[in-house]
């Protein structure tokens, strides 16, 4: 028997029209852009090309079937991408590269709609200018009832698709600021990422890190470093930028260390593409016609 395929993931609607009246202007977004230093946005683009180099583009809609009549089964995944993604945000949130980090996958994921949702006011200048250069094209200003019901909306949106897939949220702030939106996709079965506080950064003290890009990419995180010798024990860190000569010896047990020249870069250690992609699997029986399998069973089956 072949394999009955799912059938395709569902089309990608628009966001609900209420949200319109909530959105950044382009203004704000090329203002933003524009008071950026060249060397800060060059940064900015460093980040976006260090994740399409780490982790590449994802296909659409990808289909994959076995079929094995050895083992009596055939199945079938298909794999497509989420069909939203939304990125919240504080007007407190300024840490570009982070940001950028975040998105790039869902951009590389084949996501069709991308936004960003800032609770309470203005996003900071610096992640309006990750907006422009990532491609971004919907951001909102919203309250977190307005953000609340947003996911409601979206959700029951998918869930009136005949092939129903969940969308995605990432929170992005320090505290508890977005802790209920957490909550919200919880109870809605929204897949959700969170960084609630910002990543403990030690700096080589080999290496010539330029202290104004770090804090211009990491916000808090950048002006907390920490500042290490080779001669000192690494403090504890989540990430480490290093002098070229140093890469190898630090490379033990740390998840992400940065050579020179990329104080703009970042990659989250648990956000990648995948966590943007919908998976659905089927499976039936593929049974050869033989004595053994007469009648479509095993041996001893009733």
């Amino acid at each position: 028997m072949l394999p009955h395929f799912p059938p395709p993931p569902p089309s990608s609607a628009g966001w609900p029209l209420w949200l319109d009246t909530c959105r950044v202007e382009d203004s704000a977004l090329a203002d933003a852009y524009d008071r950026t230093p060249m060397p800060y946005r060059a940064g900015i683009k460093q980040c976006l090309a260090l994740c399409q180099s780490v982790y590449g583009e994802s296909p659409e809609d990808l289909l994959h079937a076995t079929a094995h009549s050895g083992q009596g089964f055939w199945h079938v995944l298909r794999e497509s991408a989420a069909p939203w993604a939304l990125f919240a945000v504080t007007p407190a949130y300024r840490a570009p590269a982070r940001l950028a980090a975040a998105i790039m996958p869902a951009i590389l994921a084949r996501v069709p709609r991308i936004a960003l949702l800032c609770l309470g006011g203005m996003p900071h200048e610096s992640v309006r200018a990750v907006l422009e250069l990532a491609g971004v094209e919907d951001s909102f200003i919203v309250s977190v009832d307005q953000a609340d019901t947003l996911l409601r909306e979206l959700q029951a949106q998918q869930g009136r698709q005949e092939t129903p897939a969940a969308g995605r949220l990432c929170l992005l702030h320090d505290g508890n600021a977005l802790a209920s939106l957490r909550l919200a996709a919880a109870a809605l079965g929204i897949p959700c990422m969170e960084e609630a506080a910002p990543p403990r950064l030690a700096l080589d003290a080999a290496a010539e890190v330029d202290s104004n890009a770090l804090i211009f990419a990491h916000g808090d995180a950048g002006e907390q470093a920490r500042t290490f010798s080779a001669a000192e024990e690494l403090p504890a860190c989540d990430a480490c930028f290093a002098a070229p000569e140093h890469l190898g010896w630090l490379s033990a047990g740390l998840p992400l260390i940065l050579g020179p020249d990329m104080e703009g870069c970042w990659l989250h250690p648990h956000l990648h593409p995948d966590f943007f992609r919908n998976r659905a699997r089927t499976a039936g029986l593929h049974l050869p016609a033989t004595d053994f399998f007469g009648g479509g069973g095993y041996e001893g089956a009733e």
